[in-house]
Formats: C-alpha cells, sequence, structure tokens
C-alpha cells in the first residue's frame, strides 16, 4: 500500500502547490483505503506498452510521460474459472489516433459451461475510444476545505473524453484517478473495461451472477455514449448510477431487481428509484409495490448533451 501511496502522491503533485499540504495528503490515504475496500473482484492483470515501453503501472508512466502516440493496453492471468457475464474476454486493447483504435476479443458463450479458451485466436474489431475516471481524488489544502461549498473551486475530472484528454487532465489538475472506466464504442456495440489503475488489474462487472444475463436487453452504443456522458459528469452518488445501470440494460426492472443485484434492503432500493424518477431518469409502469420501472432515454441524451 505504502508504494501505491507514493506514486498517487507523484500525480498529485501536478495539483497547485497551495492545494498540497499535509491536510490533503492525509485525505489522499482516507480515500485510497476507502477505494480498496469496496472495488469488485479482479478478471485479469494489466500491464501497458506506451509508445513501444513496457510499464506495469500507469500511474507510473501518467507521471513519465507528457504525451503519447499509441497505447497497447494488455490482459493477462485471466480468470477462466470465474464467470464473464458483463465482461468481454479481451486480448489487448490498441489506443491510436484522437480517440481511435482496436479490440482483440476472444468469443464468448455465455451459457456454456466453459464460457470461452484464452487459446483461441482473438477478432479484431475497430471502435471509438473515450474514458472517464470513475473514482479518483481531488486535492484540497485544509484552507480551501474550510471555506463555504460555493465559496470553493470544484475541480473534478473532465467527463468522458478521448483517453488522451484524460491523461493530459489528471496531469495539469494533479487529479488522482484510481478507477479509469475506458469506453469503446464500435458499430454494433459498446464495450466496458474497468481498470483499477491502482493494482493494474480489469475488475468485474458489479452485476455478474446478480443480474441474469439472459434478462440483458443491449442498446445501441450510442445510446450507450449518452448513459457514459451522464455517468462520468459525477452528477448522482455511486450507488444511483449502479440503480441507473441496471435499469439501462433491462426491458424494465422493479425494486427486487435492484435489491438482488446490489445486496440492499428494499428501502434502499426504493429510495434510490425515487431519487432516479424525481430526476426524470426512470419512469413507473404501475404502482408500488408491483411497479415496474423503464429508464427514460430521451431525458439521458438531454441531461448528457452532446459530449462529443
Amino acid at each position: 500500500m505504502s508504494e501505491v501511496l507514493d506514486k498517487c502522491n507523484r500525480i498529485m503533485s501536478f495539483a497547485p502547490k497551495k492545494e498540497v499540504d499535509s491536510y490533503a495528503k492525509k485525505q489522499l490515504s482516507k480515500n485510497l483505503n476507502k477505494y480498496e475496500q469496496s472495488i469488485e473482484k479482479k478478471l485479469a492483470d494489466v500491464y501497458y506498452i506506451i509508445d513501444g515501453k513496457q510499464y506495469s503501472s500507469l500511474l507510473d508512466a501518467i507521471y513519465l510521460i507528457e504525451d503519447w502516440n499509441e497505447i497497447e493496453i494488455h490482459f493477462f492471468h485471466p480468470n477462466t474459472e470465474e464467470i464473464w457475464e458483463y465482461d468481454i474476454p479481451t486480448k489487448l486493447v490498441k489506443l491510436t489516433g484522437p480517440g481511435r483504435g482496436a479490440l482483440m476479443l476472444y468469443q464468448i458463450n455465455h451459457f456454456a459451461l466453459n464460457q470461452w479458451d484464452p487459446k483461441q485466436e482473438p477478432i479484431v474489431e475497430t471502435a471509438m475510444f473515450r474514458s472517464y475516471a470513475a473514482h479518483f481524488y481531488s486535492p484540497e489544502s485544509i484552507k480551501t476545505q474550510s471555506k463555504k461549498m460555493d465559496e470553493r473551486p470544484l475541480v473534478p475530472p473532465r467527463p468522458l473524453c478521448t483517453p488522451f484528454e484524460f491523461w493530459e487532465d489528471i496531469r495539469f489538475k494533479g487529479i488522482v484517478p484510481f478507477q479509469m472506466n475506458l469506453c469503446a464504442y464500435s458499430k454494433e456495440r459498446r464495450y466496458l473495461y474497468q481498470l483499477d489503475i491502482l493494482n493494474n488489474s480489469l475488475i468485474m462487472d458489479f452485476r455478474n451472477k446478480k443480474i441474469p444475463i439472459k434478462n440483458r436487453v443491449l442498446r445501441d452504443p450510442w445510446d450507450y455514449y449518452h448513459l457514459d456522458y451522464f455517468l462520468s459528469k459525477q452528477e448522482i452518488p455511486d450507488l444511483a448510477k449502479k440503480v441507473l445501470c441496471i435499469f439501462f440494460e433491462l426491458e424494465d426492472g422493479d425494486a427486487a431487481d435492484i435489491q438482488i443485484g446490489l445486496g440492499i434492503t428494499e428501502k434502499m432500493a426504493r429510495d434510490n428509484i425515487s431519487a432516479l424518477a424525481k430526476r426524470g431518469l426512470v419512469e413507473a409502469k404501475g404502482k408500488p409495490p408491483k411497479a415496474r420501472y423503464e429508464i427514460i432515454l430521451d431525458n439521458i441524451k438531454k441531461i448528457s448533451g452532446k459530449g462529443k
């Protein structure tokens, strides 16, 4: 943990000096520990090849490299004994140009006993890439923290952006990324890679083994683009984000889906659904306790804005 914290402190050194005091360093450690206790199970290890040089840590690379032309994200030691339901087995992701690149994907049968074989020849698919910091720490000094909320300068990470813009933003603001969500949009699908930057691993989608894959409804890649942009704006709590993600890939769902999928109480499930409904993100069909809910896609698009 001390080594990871040292790497995080190096990234935080890019922040304005007035914001990096002993208080900010203690808060970084506190937020890092909180994140470590909340992450999902690991599906694979990750290493990076950036302009021909290999890095085992993305934090090291961000600190050392100002800009880059090409990044390869390699996934190795995949947990083939784990159930891959909402995650796509991938050999590598190649990022080239302004938000463009390719994927090397393994074929998977979600309903087979042995879902996929890492020895098979992967399929290459081109895609547009965007990314955002799903979990992070934005440094604030004790002086800034003591100000009233409306007087404090908010320095959030940039919402859904190209991987190069993500890199540039982290170095410019000194925001420490704990988890990066890398979103790939092909002509047919959107693929989501949740990268644990602290531990250099691919982490499991929280819905695996909780929300049956047979109930999944895949949407148009551009619909996911708007969802990802909205999630990246950090406007709702993490639990509410998960509720929205569950409903987004269901024809409709109810409080029981949320209760089981997130392992929370019925009241917590209903409270979070109600919060999304008040924001116009989901609507009810029927009345409680038998109400079922579906997303209001047009409103998600309006709230997200273009974000391209």
